[in-house]
């Protein structure tokens, strides 16, 4: 009854534009368990009427976006936002737009046909949609502001980086009613990881100069004459002046408990023109914490004492005595060496920049990983007792380049391609291709298998004859087999959805992952003298470590020579009690 009642009221008191001087109301907006939360990018926005809350929400277990009336009961899956997420909407109401993996896209508010308008990095930083029919959006997390026509078409610059005075990236954008200036995110610092080092801007769009407004900050939004925005784990609101496009006054802390994402140091909330906030209610996002294991054949676990932290892709050494791995901080990625005998943990990667994915060559003596700084991800490597600088291996590109195996012999790199491939008219997908570089000549990268399906995750077998990878070619992710250097057709040797392959040491078995949670790790013998034989599948053990099967983690697990696999987990904690909330006129509640 109380929440009839509070949604009767917003009804009688919602005004197209809330007015100076109108009452004040603050109600929760129930979302039920099936609708949840999808935390890793921005999750609400609100209409330019203040009438209507669009939210990224879990849909058959993927991002999709829901609406939500204030004058409603209840939100509602928008047809055409599958897996989307960072909603924001066109000056006039009617419209959506969002980003999935690699595309910018929208589409009418009572959902439909999703309309693409440009194709995308996967980690993208936000969009606002201008009164003049453009649209301003963040490409990447290192880059600059551009801008797109609403319907579609190509991405032009509208702010250049100042390297000079250390700027790494230009995130967040909201253009101000008017279409005068544009605030946004300034990150500078010891690289684009650090988000500390971020101040709030606005882009005089008269003039085409930018000013610094805020030191310290992150994630700005106005409304009602006031800026809300974020710094650290909390949130704070100050004057503005939308003429002068300037602070008027002195921060101070706003009292409501606004979920703030840690990584990327944004605030799970919006605010309109006119002066209605929603956000997201209850405590920041929290920093994972993984658990590193040890699994034998059946599945039994033990625990390995590495210091509390984020942790993927571990991957024995060759001589099973150390383990490496991807050590995540916010967005920071290095690469970790964990002694097993000594119980020590060391830093290969202090260098700027995110390392991830790393692959140990067959001597043992070099690591080779993605490294992230100002372009896309490209491949490098480093001598994995620390000495000496980090090598690039690969040429920069504009697609992005993740590390999968090291060649028996040393001499090549496989690798995955991730770029945007055309399939037809206003159609654009993320698509992927294996390739190959020969150690020590960075201009030797060439494509190893091509095909207008996504192939990834590639892995030598122990005597250089063969390659085993993921392909989607049959309508889902399987494992096949192919002759290396080539030619030869492929054996498929999965039945059904699999992800994660991988050789057993002595090249007598193929390991990989399958079941609705990837959870079933499978083995079939194979023999590849005097011919190819690979017999049925059959189940090792069910675990729930960490999965991957993405791009940027194409194998959340190894195994060693003595056949024990190691895996991650994340900790198990009980999610907080989050909660959509709607407050109206809310600067009044900042006082006079």
């Amino acid at each position: 009854m109380l929440a009839a009642a509070i949604t009767a009221m917003l009804f009688l008191l919602r005004p197209a534009a809330p007015r100076p001087g109108t009452t004040v109301v603050r109600a929760v907006l129930p979302i039920t368990p099936a609708e949840r939360f999808a935390f890793n990018r921005r999750a609400v926005a609100v209409s330019p009427d203040g009438e209507t809350v669009v939210f990224t929400g879990i849909h058959q277990g993927a991002p999709a976006l829901f609406r939500r009336a204030l004058s409603g009961r209840s939100a509602e899956l928008i047809r055409g936002t599958e897996r989307g997420h960072s909603p924001f909407f066109s000056p006039d109401g009617q419209w959506i737009g969002f980003f999935t993996r690699a595309e910018l896209k929208k589409v009418p508010l009572s959902g439909g046909t999703a309309v693409s308008l440009s194709n995308l990095p996967p980690i993208t930083a936000g969009a606002s949609w201008a009164e003049n029919g453009q649209i301003v959006l963040t490409r990447k997390l290192n880059g600059p502001l551009d801008v797109v026509p609403a319907a579609g078409g190509a991405l032009a610059k509208l702010t250049q980086l100042d390297t000079s005075a250390g700027e790494h990236g230009h995130l967040f954008p909201q253009v101000l009613p008017g279409g005068r200036g544009v605030l946004f995110t300034l990150r500078k610092g010891r690289d684009y990881t650090d988000t500390a080092a971020s101040s709030i801007a606005v882009l005089d769009q008269t003039t085409g100069k930018r000013n610094v407004i805020l030191e310290g900050a992150s994630f700005a939004r106005y409304g009602a004459g006031r800026l809300v925005f974020v710094r650290g784990p909390s949130v704070f609101s100050v004057p503005f002046d939308l003429n002068l496009l300037s602070v008027t006054g002195p921060p101070v802390p706003i009292l409501e408990t606004v979920v703030v994402h840690r990584d990327l140091a944004f605030g799970h909330f919006d605010l309109s023109a006119g002066g209605t906030l929603v956000f997201l209610e209850g405590p920041p996002t929290a920093a994972p914490n993984t658990s590193v294991l040890l699994l034998d054949r059946t599945g039994k676990e033990k625990s390995l004492p590495v210091p509390p932290g984020e942790y993927y892709g571990a991957r024995f050494s060759p001589d099973g005595g150390r383990l490496v791995l991807s050590r995540f901080e916010n967005l920071r990625g290095t690469i970790v060496i964990y002694d097993r005998g000594r119980n020590i943990l060391t830093t290969l990667t202090p260098e700027p920049g995110s390392q991830f994915i790393p692959i140990w060559s067959p001597d043992g003596r070099r690591i080779a990983f993605s490294r992230y700084t100002d372009a896309m991800p490209t491949l490098s490597a480093k001598n994995a007792d620390g000495s000496g600088e980090i090598e690039p291996l690969t040429e920069p590109s504009e697609d992005a380049q993740f590390a999968d195996a090291w060649s028996p012999d040393g001499k090549t790199i496989l690798y995955t391609v991730a770029y945007t491939a055309d399939r037809g008219p206003k159609r654009k997908i993320l698509s992927t291709d294996l390739w190959l570089v020969s150690h020590g000549d960075r201009r030797s990268a060439r494509p190893w298998f091509e095909s207008p399906f996504r192939e990834t995750a590639g892995t030598f077998s122990p005597d250089g004859r063969w390659i085993a990878y993921v392909s989607d070619e049959s309508g889902v992710k399987e494992i096949y087999i192919r002759p290396y250097p080539g030619p030869g057709a492929a054996v498929k040797v999965s039945n059904g959805f699999a992800i994660e392959p991988l050789w057993s040491r002595d090249g007598k078995e193929l390991f990989y992952r399958t079941g609705e949670n990837a959870e079933k790790f499978m083995t079939v013998a194979i023999r590849t003298l005097p011919e190819l034989t690979i017999s049925a599948p059959q189940l090792l053990f069910s675990s729930e470590v960490e999965v991957g099967g993405q791009e940027d983690r194409s194998r959340e697990y190894d195994v060693s020579a003595d056949g024990h696999f190691v895996g991650q987990r994340s900790s198990r904690t009980e999610e907080p009690n989050r909660q959509l909330v709607v407050v109206t006129n809310w600067a009044k509640t900042l006082g006079p």
